[in-house]
């Protein structure tokens, strides 16, 4: 498991599946399931069509 998945795991508790590697999270809500998309891109967490974007930043 890479560093962003854990971080994004720590960050969303809930989420029944984190998916994907990088910093950019999708975050998607749907029916009460919240699911993780990491990727390597703005653009492509934004191409993903989650509501939700955020970037991961870890203090290595």
């Amino acid at each position: 498991m890479s560093k962003y998945q854990e971080l994004a795991k720590a960050l969303w508790p809930e989420a029944s599946d984190v998916r994907g590697d990088g910093r950019f999270a999708a975050v998607h809500s749907c029916d009460g399931t919240t699911t993780v998309e990491l990727h390597q891109t703005a653009r492509a967490a934004m191409a993903s069509g989650g509501p939700q974007r955020h970037e991961l930043v870890l203090d290595e």
